[in-house]
């Protein structure tokens, strides 16, 4: 009886855990590249929700005429050709170690440098939120002259600004 309930408490610790990891993940697997979701994952106590100040470069895009054209187009056209153009952008800017903080519309916000272990520090950010844009831009471009006739394109605007920014948890889960 006493091995059938310690068994019965370690499996109910484990699924526990199961669960906590998945929801953790699917919460942040947006903002989060794959690599640093496991690791986080696999180290929880590292992280830290509180505020802290951090050094960061955000950048932000967003796709030009973007509204105007949506004007001549069904929802379902306007929402596949965003899906597909943030899937590429998205994607870039993980490859580049970048977080999606923030998908607005026909643009984002996305953050470089930024860590969820407390007192993390990253030199390298402003360097590679400037390659990424690059690599954005030449990614739409070549999507842009190789869109059939007749096709609207779409031309991206990028800043980015490096500076110091207070982050943490708001108060809600």
């Amino acid at each position: 009886l006493l091995v059938t309930v310690g068994t019965s408490r370690h499996l109910k610790t484990v699924f526990s855990d199961q669960v906590r990891t998945r929801v953790f993940k699917q919460a942040l697997h947006r903002l989060v590249p794959d690599d640093k979701l496991e690791m986080l994952a696999k180290q929880p106590k590292a992280i830290t929700l509180s505020p802290q100040e951090q050094t960061v470069s955000i950048l932000f895009f967003d796709l030009v005429g973007f509204s105007l054209v949506s004007e001549s187009r069904t929802p379902k056209e306007i929402f596949d050709e965003l899906k597909t153009i943030l899937q590429v952008i998205c994607a870039t800017i993980y490859e580049h170690g970048g977080m999606v903080e923030k998908i607005l519309g026909d643009g984002a916000l996305c953050i470089f440098g930024f860590s969820l272990e407390e007192n993390a520090v990253a030199t390298d950010h402003a360097d590679k939120a400037v390659l990424c844009a690059m690599a954005i831009q030449d990614k739409i471009i070549k999507r842009n002259l190789e869109a059939a006739p007749g096709t609207a394109i779409s031309p991206l605007r990028i800043g980015i600004h490096s500076s110091s920014a207070y982050m943490g948890d708001l108060g809600t889960r």
